[in-house]
């Protein structure tokens, strides 16, 4: 038995627009902000998303942030 596929199964767009956007900024400055605590407060971050939401952006964001305040902190 054989199956053929006549279309493609998901969705390539996002959907419906969201009537709110997410602000990420202050998202981002809190995560940053917890990581470079002497005592951070949370040790764990969940990120999450639907497809096409900026969840990888934003995580792309915090990382290349954290590369940053690391290799300064080893230049002082």
């Amino acid at each position: 038995m054989s199956y053929k596929l006549n279309s493609n199964p998901f969705s390539l767009s996002f959907g419906r627009e969201p009537k709110k956007a997410v602000e990420r900024i202050g998202h981002i400055d809190e995560i940053i902000g917890t990581f470079l605590s002497d005592v951070p407060s949370e040790q764990i971050f969940l990120l999450t998303g639907v497809r096409g939401s900026g969840s990888t952006e934003t995580f792309s964001s915090i990382r290349a942030l954290c590369i940053c305040f690391h290799l300064s902190a080893d230049n002082t």
